[in-house]
């Protein structure tokens, strides 16, 4: 991960390519928004330092009074850095935080790469076990994190 404050905003980077996983191999058909790839990386242990990233880079752009941006990446862009930018949109916008767009960016998004992946699956429009996970994951873990970090 690498910081980098300037004059005028607060950005981190964020590398999405140690989410691995036996499981995620069989996967490569979906797309990041796929329900078991979110739950694949909730679950590893590694999303709490990028949690921990994400909630420092909105704790010092409060303090600075800065608007912050934080940037995913993996290899191709398709399954791991939208998925771990999908569940750190959900935290933020379970937080309350304006963020003036209704997403996550994707920069792939529209790529044959991105076009020949699945996108009507059950596993790719499940709102309701999105839903559900986003907020168990912000009541288990966002949240505790976020007061932790918040007091230190």
């Amino acid at each position: 991960t690498n910081r980098r404050v300037d004059t005028d905003r607060i950005a981190v980077y964020i590398d999405c390519r140690s989410f691995h996983s036996e499981e995620s191999w069989k996967l490569t058909p979906q797309l990041g928004h796929h329900i078991r790839i979110l739950e694949l990386i909730a679950a590893d242990p590694r999303s709490v330092d990028v949690f921990k990233e994400a909630i420092w880079t909105l704790q010092a752009s409060d303090e600075a009074n800065l608007p912050s941006d934080i940037m995913m990446v993996c290899t191709s862009g398709i399954h791991r850095s939208p998925a771990t930018g999908l569940l750190l949109y959900e935290m933020m916008l379970r937080d309350g935080r304006e963020m003036g767009y209704s997403g996550p960016r994707n920069l792939s998004k529209n790529t044959t790469k991105w076009l020949s992946k699945c996108h009507s699956c059950v596993g790719c429009t499940d709102m309701k076990g999105r839903k559900a996970l986003f907020d168990k994951l912000h009541h288990d873990v966002w949240t505790p994190l976020s007061i932790t970090m918040y007091q230190d």
